[in-house]
């Protein structure tokens, strides 16, 4: 431990040493988890090589397997066991994503290595810790994967801003101390860990745990886990790096999944998100100072969350005392170590950026900018003049289809409010530029052999099709259901004549509705964007509405 002391860090690398080397209170400790055991029964694991190809190979076998379980009458790990001498134990719902989670592609990877180890023995419950446990196997997977992303990357000499491997375990160390604390400060973070409270009891800690992914029960003295239904559905996405492709790390379904599901568990990490790409959006070209501008805001909101935060005094005070009375830093030369609130934005816009939602640089003088004007797609909208001429006309026509409210968005890095319309689907198309259903669009275009016309009645069909058999069923029926017992909650975005921009898996589900006698849907409440809005602003609206936003909506 002394020598790792003697190493010289920079600060946010002494922060995060800081942080693990504080001792824990005495009213808590993480239990059942040697580091000497377990760093044996690594090494021992380790003898076996190509495990993550093996993953890889029965990876469609698992999936088949998993997409049969509910994993909400999970049965207990022993028949002879009765229910009641399990325990569930439960992630204890901190609002953040704690910062130690700098990226969320190792939880795909350990996730899908907890779906192979249910399929391997058979079980909806395995070991959390042990020889065959979880925590073991998960990191053997995620070593022999880091080192494959290590290898892409010397070979195409890519910065630190475009990695895979962060968060992945680190290379070997031959100092066995510091290969222990690299192989435990990884499970903790990306398997999973139960801490024990004399406040609180036993809860789980980890990035899984916090992304509802994954559940714990113990059962005679020993842990066991198994995913929760969101785990399965996250589990079954297909994703580009356990298809080969080491460019990005999420497809777009992850990414919508993970931003419109997972992230809204926790309530603060949630709000930084939207308020940290609504901020980007704005960002002047020369893109100096966005670092700054970010952590204040970030210590804002902070703020802001805490004062009406009442879920969990235990979490209020730790909001109040380790984060926002450090404040945040006004050393530009960054000698000062980072506070809490700054370690905080990093990791935040460090998974935006893995998610593909801004683009992250670091300029020659080493400070972090943020853009989303990226990776723009080429194609233009089309403005269908004739179209919008028809809505203009409807609008004339009916003024009661202009309703009592409004929605916001961000456009030209302003924040504008604009009515909401109920207008009749024959005067939408859908949006078959939208990043959500990319992948399958492509395939239905190959499928085609042609770019698809959602002008057209036949292939708007098509596309319609292809929105309600990409969704999985259960959200679909959810969907479907709420829009025909209660209405549009939320209003979507349109273009001027008509592109759906925000909406198109609701315009589906209510056509849906509609073919099926429920003539009194056909319709859809949607605000309208300027004619003077570029391909450009549109494209940046749509990124903004894939991470979701606040009730934007007034009436």
């Amino acid at each position: 431990m002394d020598e790792l002391k003697k190493v010289k860090m920079t600060p946010r690398q002494e922060n995060v040493f800081a942080n693990a080397m504080k001792p824990k209170p005495q009213s808590e400790t993480v239990t059942y988890y040697s580091t000497e055991v377990e760093q044996n029964l690594q090494e021992a694991a380790r003898k076996s090589v190509g495990d993550y190809e093996r993953m890889l190979e029965n990876l469609e076998s698992s999936k088949e397997r998993i997409a049969f379980h509910d994993f909400e009458e999970v049965s207990e790990p022993f028949e002879e066991g009765p229910e009641n001498y399990s325990t569930e134990i439960t992630y204890d719902g901190w609002p953040l994503l704690w910062n130690f989670y700098s990226r969320l592609l190792p939880t795909k990877i350990t996730l899908t290595a907890l779906g192979d180890l249910m399929n391997r023995s058979g079980a909806s419950l395995v070991s959390l810790g042990g020889e065959n446990g979880f925590r073991v196997k998960a990191f053997d997977v995620s070593e022999e994967l880091a080192e494959k992303l290590r290898t892409y990357e010397r070979q195409h000499k890519l910065g630190r801003t475009k990695k895979l491997s962060t968060g992945f375990p680190k290379e070997r160390s031959i100092d066995k101390l510091t290969q222990g604390l690299v192989e435990k400060r990884f499970k903790d973070k990306y398997t999973a860990t139960v801490r024990k409270s004399r406040k609180t009891g036993e809860h789980l800690e980890g990035a899984l745990a916090a992304l509802g992914l994954i559940t714990v029960k113990e059962y005679d003295g020993e842990h066991f886990i198994t995913m929760t239904n969101l785990g399965k559905e996250f589990y079954k996405l297909p994703n580009p790096v356990l298809k080969g492709d080491y460019s990005r790390a999420f497809f777009d379904d992850e990414v919508k999944f993970i931003t419109e599901k997972l992230i809204p568990q926790r309530k603060l990490e949630d709000l930084l998100c939207k308020k940290a790409l609504e901020a980007v959006q704005t960002f002047s070209e020369d893109k100096t100072g966005n670092a700054k501008v970010l952590n204040n805001l970030f210590a804002k909101e902070f703020k802001e969350f805490a004062e009406s935060y009442n879920d969990n005094p235990n979490h209020k005070e730790r909001l109040e005392t380790d984060f926002i009375e450090a404040g945040i830093s006004t050393d530009d030369n960054k000698k000062e170590k980072e506070t809490p609130i700054e370690a905080h934005r990093v990791a935040t816009m460090g998974r935006l950026s893995e998610l593909g939602l801004v683009k992250w640089d670091i300029n020659e003088k080493t400070s972090s900018t943020y853009q989303t004007d990226f990776n723009i797609p080429s194609k233009s909208y089309e403005p269908k003049e004739e179209n919008a001429k028809k809505i203009d006309e409807y609008i004339r026509k009916h003024p009661e289809c202009k309703l009592e409210k409004t929605r916001s968005i961000v456009l030209k890095r302003k924040k504008i409010t604009l009515p909401v319309f109920k207008l009749p689907l024959d005067l939408l198309f859908y949006n078959i530029r939208n990043g959500r259903f990319a992948s399958e669009y492509d395939e239905l275009k190959v499928k085609e052999g042609r770019e698809l016309r959602p002008e057209d009645p036949a292939d708007a069909k098509k596309i319609q099709n292809l929105l309600l058999e990409s969704e999985d069923p259960d959200t679909f029926s959810s969907l479907q259901n709420a829009l025909a017992q209660s209405g549009q909650i939320e209003s979507g975005i349109i273009t001027r004549d008509g592109h759906v921009i925000d909406g198109n898996r609701r315009m589906a589900a209510l056509q849906n509705l509609v073919e099926q006698g429920r003539s009194e849907l056909d319709y859809l409440e949607v605000v309208r964007l300027p004619g003077d809005t570029s391909s450009t602003d549109v494209w940046k609206i749509e990124a903004g509405t894939q991470l979701g936003r606040e009730d934007e909506e007034k009436t």
